[in-house]
């Protein structure tokens, strides 16, 4: 069962953009006839898009691209969130408010992909946990977990906070299998 089953265009363009950007006949290797079709369209911000055909890519641009360095998943998704956020989905965002933008990180991430079973809980001022359901044979919830803690700790620095750490590890959660992503941060002071 795969991670989720439809992704929104303004995540998926990012995505696109960066696969046609590269010109390396190897990223094809990953894709079917469908998701050449779909990628080689005009994609439109608030419109969904395949599912399939989103993780085709981001498998593509994880081995290709990142060599299967999830570090580099994470660097896109913080470059994802300081590209779209302060554009698109600011109304998520309160400014000099860390801990209430986390709050609307779940929301935020369902606008862009169908998660079921996301879970956000906030601990405390400067820590919270993310839990992200494993479906055990979606090949791509390595990155995407990266690419989600990269997403979060540019949606924290947009709101303010420093000291940012993202810690993600594997572990079961209400009776299933999850990747955590453990969120620290500091409120900025003046």
């Amino acid at each position: 069962m795969p991670i989720f089953s439809k992704m929104k265009g303004s995540l998926m363009i990012g995505y696109v953009k960066f696969f046609k950007s590269l010109k390396n006949e190897k990223l094809l290797d990953y894709m079917k006839d469908e998701d050449l079709k779909i990628i080689q369209e005009k994609l439109l911000q608030s419109s969904w898009y395949p599912g399939e055909t989103a993780r085709h890519v981001i498998k593509a641009l994880f081995e290709v691209a990142a060599q299967g360095n999830p570090e580099s998943s994470r660097a896109w998704g913080k470059f994802s969130a300081l590209d779209v956020i302060p554009t698109t989905y600011k109304s998520f965002l309160k400014p000099g408010d860390p801990f209430e933008s986390l709050k609307s990180f779940r929301r935020i991430f369902l606008t862009f992909v169908d998660i079921e079973g996301l879970k956000v809980t906030e601990e405390s001022q400067g820590r919270a946990k993310i839990f992200i359901p494993d479906p055990g044979d979606d090949p791509i919830i390595v990155p995407f977990a990266y690419m989600m803690a990269g997403f979060l700790e540019g949606m924290l620095e947009l709101a303010g906070g420093k000291e940012i750490n993202c810690a993600i590890k594997r572990e079961t959660f209400e009776g299933k299998n999850a990747y955590l992503i453990q969120v620290t941060y500091a409120a900025k002071t003046n």
